[in-house]
C-alpha cells in the first residue's frame, strides 16, 4: 500500500492496484475520474485523447494554463505523475482519436468511456464488449449528470446499457459539463465507485435531486 493511501486504506478495495484503466477521454470527466482513480491506488493508465487544452477547459478539467495548446491526454498523464511521483504510476499516453482497431482488449480492468459523443461510446461499447472490463460513461451537460457502469461481459448489463444510446443528431446542443461544472467532482467519485462495484450501476443527478439504481 502507498503512503499515499495510508490514511484510507480500510476502504479501498483488495488488489485494486494491480487493475489498469482504459481512459478514453481527458476532458471534464475523464481527467478528473483519472485522477480520483489514481487516489484510490491504481496505478496503472492508458489516456486516450486527440483534443488539445483550450482556456475554456480550466474551469472544469485538471489542466494548468501553462498547458493551454498541449494534448490533453499528455498533459493528464503529466500532471497524475506530477501529483503521484515517477515511481508510483505507470503511465501511457496517446494523443490520438479512439478507433476500432485500437489495440489492447482484454488488457484493461477498467474502461472509462468520457468521449465527447456518443458515436464514440457505441464504438467503445462495441469494442470492449465480451473483455472482462468493467465500463463507466459518464454523460455529462446542461442540468444533468448521469453515470453509467456494467461489466462488457455480461450480455443482460450489456443489452442496458446500450439500449440507452442514441445518435448524436438527438443529443442535446449544449456545451459539455455545462451547470454541472462545479459538480465535477462528484461525478468522478460517482465513476469511482461505479468502476470498483462489483454490479450494474446507473446514477442519474439533475438540478437538486440524485437517484441511484443498482442491480
Amino acid at each position: 500500500m502507498s503512503t499515499i493511501q495510508a490514511r484510507s486504506h480500510l476502504l479501498i478495495p483488495e488488489g485494486i492496484k494491480h487493475k489498469r484503466v482504459l481512459v478514453i477521454g481527458a476532458g471534464t470527466v475523464g481527467s478528473n475520474v483519472a485522477m480520483a482513480l489514481a487516489s484510490i491506488g491504481i496505478r496503472r493508465f492508458c489516456i486516450v485523447d486527440y483534443d488539445e487544452v483550450g482556456i475554456h477547459n480550466l474551469a472544469s478539467q485538471l489542466f494548468t494554463a501553462k498547458q493551454v495548446g498541449l494534448s490533453k491526454a499528455v498533459s493528464l498523464a503529466d500532471n497524475m505523475l506530477d501529483r503521484f511521483g515517477l515511481d508510483s504510476l505507470s503511465m501511457e499516453a496517446i494523443h490520438d482519436k479512439f478507433t476500432p482497431s485500437f489495440e489492447g482488449k482484454g488488457e484493461y480492468d477498467i474502461i472509462v468511456s468520457a468521449a465527447d459523443s456518443m458515436t464514440v461510446r457505441k464504438m467503445v461499447s462495441m469494442w470492449a464488449r465480451g473483455s472482462s472490463a468493467r465500463v463507466v460513461d459518464t454523460r455529462c451537460g446542461g442540468h444533468e449528470i448521469q453515470t453509467w457502469a456494467y461489466d462488457a461481459n455480461d450480455r443482460e448489463q450489456y443489452d442496458a446499457y446500450t439500449a440507452t444510446l442514441h445518435s448524436d443528431s438527438d443529443a442535446d446542443p449544449l456545451p459539455c459539463g455545462g451547470e454541472m461544472y462545479p459538480a465535477a467532482g462528484l461525478a468522478a467519485s460517482l465513476n469511482t465507485l461505479a468502476a470498483v462495484s462489483t454490479s450494474g450501476y446507473f446514477y442519474r443527478l439533475a438540478d437538486t435531486e440524485l437517484s441511484a439504481i443498482s442491480g
